[in-house]
């Protein structure tokens, strides 16, 4: 067994539960919890830990960031921070399988990793769909509707107003001259669906993009 299997078990076992290991603990650990969000001014991935509250049960406060933003990066890329307190982040994250480091030279000192969608998705829940929002559509979120023996892509969005179903003009062509043959199918799949845009745009927007585009025709 080489040692990142060794390293994963060591980490694994403890169920769902995270702990940061450290001598400044009592029993030289601390259980923490996986916050997400995106930096301002580039998007980049945000990954901190919580800890519980010191003050208040049943609460958490922050208890450090593992992420620093540096240039702009692709989707789930980030430079972890390793330094001072935070050493042996990078073991929390590949440990934990939350990350893995990127075979590229360091940036400002900084090791670039890539982050695991599923496991944050599991780990910050509530987070996720913020961090989903800035990022384009994966191939899951674009189907395919029948029409006519045809299929037609339909990408699905939902946030807390609701569920939104998009498709291509191309497809909202082909709808339209079909209501207005009386075809009962089209005009439903039509009334279902609430904007239509290019294929690239479909395809390439984020969902943050595509709902301001869609806020902005209903103006």
């Amino acid at each position: 067994m080489n040692t990142e299997q060794l390293l994963k078990i060591k980490f694994m076992c403890t169920g769902n539960k995270l702990y940061w290991k450290s001598d400044l603990y009592p029993e030289g650990k601390v259980e923490v919890r996986v916050t997400l969000a995106t930096y301002a001014d580039n998007d980049n991935l945000y990954v901190g830990l919580n800890r519980p509250c010191t003050k208040e049960e049943g609460r958490w406060e922050p208890f450090t960031d593992l992420t620093v933003n540096q240039h702009s990066l692709p989707p789930f890329h980030a430079y972890v921070d390793n330094r001072d307190y935070n050493r042996g982040a990078y073991e929390f994250l590949t440990g934990y399988g939350i990350a893995q480091p990127v075979a590229l030279p360091r940036h400002n000192g900084f090791r670039l990793f890539r982050f695991n969608a599923d496991r944050l998705k599991e780990l910050a829940p509530e987070h996720y769909p913020m961090i989903a929002r800035k990022l384009p559509p994966g191939k899951t979120a674009i189907g395919m509707q029948e029409y006519n023996g045809y299929n037609y892509p339909i990408r699905t969005i939902k946030n807390v107003y609701g569920l939104y179903m998009l498709s291509t003009l191309e497809f909202e062509k082909i709808l339209r001259e079909g209501e207005q043959q009386g075809n009962a199918e089209a005009a439903e799949i039509l009334e279902s669906i609430c904007h239509f845009c290019t294929k690239e745009d479909l395809n390439g927007l984020t969902d943050e993009e595509m709902v301001e585009d869609i806020t902005r025709g209903a103006i």
